[in-house]
């Protein structure tokens, strides 16, 4: 049924009489969505360690490596920010993508996002972000080895 007879290509009015939304299952959505995110970046560390250790030392082909993955990196953190943002439905920084790029970006900026959006939670986020972090070092540097190996062969 059209909302305005008036014009008959008007979009329909939006209701929500119908619809009831938890804020578990929304609350989940986001959790869901930035474990992908976070998932994501363990994956492109995995690929991109493992083209670091391919290719020799100084060539073109590792530069490139090199490129991609913090540029990965910053895209993937970007992108966990922009859902946690939507998540306390917080608007925008105004320059925080290009401080991102062009700062020493996630290392400096993730635990400045942390303390602002969480207050004195973020000590307990900044420590679970550098786990993270750790962790996708580790990642990297096994497959590295596992590149070189197979370099090797």
């Amino acid at each position: 049924m059209l909302n305005n007879p008036s014009n008959p290509y008007a979009p329909p009015e939006l209701t929500t009489e119908h619809v009831t939304i938890n804020d578990a299952d929304s609350t989940l959505d986001f959790a869901r969505r930035k474990r992908r995110k976070l998932q994501q970046m363990l994956i492109a560390m995995a690929i991109f360690g493992f083209a670091a250790g391919l290719f020799p030392e100084g060539s073109t082909l590792k530069q490139i490596a090199s490129f991609a993955t913090g540029l990965s990196f910053t895209i993937l953190t970007l992108g966990w920010c922009t859902i946690d943002r939507e998540e306390r439905n917080l608007k925008p920084w105004r320059f925080f993508v290009p401080m991102m790029v062009f700062l020493p970006g996630p290392i400096l900026m993730i635990p400045i996002y942390l303390f602002t959006t969480r207050g004195l939670e973020g000590f307990a986020a900044t420590a679970k972000a550098f786990a993270f972090f750790v962790l996708m070092m580790v990642v990297f540097m096994i497959t590295t080895i596992m590149g070189l190996f197979v370099d090797k062969l």
